[in-house]
């Protein structure tokens, strides 16, 4: 009845003989695995017997002694010589001479360092502040307009006053001459002539500011001259 029952229990929970064998193999492996690790047991082949090395003879051991006592003491003194040299090295100063020394910069920038590019938006800025601006434009060529207006206008007055301060010469030039009056007029054939004054005058001569243009019997008719022949006294 035990052994029918633990078969049902097995069963029961899955167990069949092949399962049990392989639980059972690997319980093995894991014992046997679990002995090499901790050094129950030894994976390496079993050491073979060697013979040992002759012993060294009395004059090989002193010379073996004296050549190790030999390196030992050159050793020291290399290193000594090396470390005597390095320090000299590092005491030296470099050789400068003093142009060079005068030359160095010690600010200068290191040839490493490349040199910063230029400042483009500060430019572009200074560039349009120096600029004039649309309005100052506006506001100089307003100003030069007006300027020349001025001048226009300065110029209008000028040619203005002119005119009258002619016009009151011929004016005043006129009296004279009526007030000179005409003696006679002496006509011969096309020519005519007339004495004014103490001036006897013919058609196209010139008194003062005018011109005479025709001479008849209840005058002399005259017209008044181009400024340019007062200025220059034509006749």
């Amino acid at each position: 009845m035990n052994a029918t029952s633990r078969s049902s229990k097995l069963q029961e929970l899955g167990a069949t003989p092949a399962k049990l064998a392989l639980i059972a193999i690997l319980g093995v492996i894991l014992i046997g695995s679990f002995l090499v690790n901790f050094g129950f047991l030894s994976s390496d082949p079993a050491p073979t017997a060697t013979k040992a090395p002759p012993k060294p003879t009395s004059n090989e051991t002193t010379k073996s002694h004296a050549a190790n006592s030999t390196s030992t003491a050159k050793v020291p003194e290399e290193s000594r010589s090396e470390t005597a040299t390095t320090s000299k090295q590092k005491i030296c100063w470099p050789s400068v001479t003093v142009a060079d020394a005068a030359k160095f910069d010690p600010f200068a920038r290191p040839s490493f360092i490349a040199a910063p590019e230029p400042d483009k938006t500060a430019e572009t800025s200074s560039r349009k502040a120096n600029r004039p601006s649309r309005l100052q434009r506006m506001f100089v060529q307003l100003k030069a307009l007006q300027k020349a207006a001025q001048e226009k206008h300065a110029l209008a007055q000028a040619r203005e006053q002119e005119a009258r301060t002619h016009e009151e010469e011929n004016k005043e030039a006129a009296m004279s001459l009526q007030d000179s009056g005409i003696s006679f007029i002496v006509s011969s054939g096309d020519n005519i002539t007339a004495r004014i004054g103490d001036k006897t005058v013919a058609i196209g001569d010139r008194i003062g500011r005018f011109r005479i243009v025709d001479i008849q019997q209840t005058g002399v008719i005259v017209a008044p001259v181009d400024e340019s022949e007062v200025a220059s006294g034509t006749k």
